[in-house]
């Protein structure tokens, strides 16, 4: 990661602490299946912590790094979660061979990925998992989606960042130099009302780019067409995320 990264993500930390949903439990249940232990899970790219906390009620020690200080700062996860402010390949973090899981959540395509994949496989056991995944827009109803899909896709464009497009695109072209394992399909999904859906939105490193740029806040192009579209404000609608997972052990196998 680079400080410009640093930049993009710091101002809408606390957005991304209310804000972003939480990844399915099947998810994790399919990776406890793969790991040659349960000692030590590394979430790296942790954001808020979201993996972190989920990772914490079965690793019997959690360590959860970021680049962003303000995103550690409003991290929050149980006691057996140390929170590190720190690049995503730094060196050393770990003893060799020592970690079981590593997990990136939203986070891979922002990294510079070969100097990351060395520090993964050092850091992991013998047939240690690695698992990336990331997710792009949303599915609410055709109605609504019918509104947000062009403000995501077209609206928003020009300010999404070269490494959106990488995630957006579903990873497809993404290095990733480890045995893979196939997973199935997995969906992330909630029930928010619209007011909770504008936080998201709000959360979007897009949306504080348009901000910075233009000067005022992009919603505002969709407020009209999306609150007729909802109807009562308060009502919670269920929203779908479809999820890339890319899942690997590492390459050095058993000793």
């Amino acid at each position: 990661m680079t400080n410009l990264t640093t930049a993009r993500f710091s101002g809408q930390a606390q957005s991304y602490a209310q804000f972003r949903p939480e990844y399915p439990a099947a998810l994790y249940d399919f990776l406890l299946q793969l790991v040659p232990s349960r000692e030590l899970a590394w979430d790296c790219g942790t954001g808020t912590g979201q993996a972190a906390r989920a990772l914490a009620r079965h690793f019997v020690r959690v360590v959860a790094t970021d680049i962003s200080p303000e995103q550690i700062r409003y991290a929050a996860a149980p006691a057996n979660v140390s929170f590190r402010v720190a690049n995503a390949d730094t060196p050393h973090q770990f003893a060799r061979a020592s970690v079981d899981l590593v997990t990136v959540a939203q986070a891979a395509h922002w990294f510079e990925t070969g100097s990351f994949y060395e520090a993964v496989s050092a850091a992991l056991r013998p047939n240690g998992v690695i698992a990336i995944w990331g997710y792009g827009f949303c599915s609410i109803s055709p109605e609504i989606d019918a509104i947000l899909h062009p403000y995501g896709r077209e609206f928003l464009t020009p300010y999404w960042s070269d490494r959106n497009t990488i995630v957006l695109e579903g990873y497809r072209q993404f290095p990733f130099p480890f045995v893979s394992v196939a997973a199935p399909h997995f969906r992330m999904s909630t029930m928010w009302s619209l007011p909770q859906l504008k936080g998201y939105l709000d959360s979007w490193s897009a949306t504080q780019a348009y901000k910075v740029r233009v000067g005022r806040d992009p919603f505002d192009a969709i407020e009209t067409p999306l609150t007729s579209a909802w109807g009562d404000p308060t009502r919670s609608r269920h929203i779908a995320w479809d999820l890339t997972v890319l899942i690997g052990r590492n390459r050095r196998g058993d000793p």
